[in-house]
């Protein structure tokens, strides 16, 4: 699976600003494409299409995409700043290296980044946000207890309270010209 998921508490505005900085991307005057399932629109979509939604849990706001559009020197900064009046947590998985990411940011500040490509953490910043994160996304990854996807994900449900399978439910995909 080549996916990632950005969680923006608090409002849309974040989440929009994010878009417009970012992909130059203006929901309100992009049309957009509904689907049944979001998820699995995102984890299908090719690099030029986001797909967003609201989440009714503790208001967070989600964004999902092919994990090809993080690639990009800017993109820690540009959360950064895009976190100013809220918090982020963006995760990101993918096949192709093996690699699992994460960062949260608050407060227009980083506040914890881990990256682990092929088996090598690249990237262990910050404290760990909860017993999750202490337990397995550490400076040393035993290759055969490696952390996956699928505890980046648990970890990102204590964070928000978003379900991940919640997160098979209707969006919109919008794409990036």
């Amino acid at each position: 699976m080549n996916l990632y998921v950005m969680y923006f508490l608090g409002n849309e505005r974040q989440m929009r600003e994010y878009l417009l900085q970012r992909h130059h991307l203006v929901l309100d005057k992009c049309s957009g494409k509904k689907v049944n399932n979001a998820l699995e629109a995102a984890i299908e979509a090719d690099d030029s299409h986001l797909t967003v939604m609201a989440s009714d849990t503790a208001n967070w706001n989600v964004m999902m995409g092919n994990s090809a559009q993080c690639f990009d020197e800017l993109l820690t900064d540009q959360l950064s700043a895009a976190s100013k009046h809220g918090e982020i947590l963006m995760m990101l998985s993918q096949d192709v290296t093996g690699g699992l990411w994460f960062e949260y940011h608050k407060d227009g500040d980083l506040r914890r980044q881990w990256i682990c490509i092929e088996g090598e953490v690249h990237a262990n910043i910050g404290r760990p946000l909860n017993d999750i994160d202490a337990e397995n996304f550490t400076d040393c990854v035993d290759i055969e207890n490696m952390p996956s996807f699928a505890t980046l994900t648990k970890l990102a449900e204590t964070i928000t309270g978003v379900c991940f399978n919640d997160l098979q439910t209707s969006g919109v995909i919008y794409q990036i010209d």
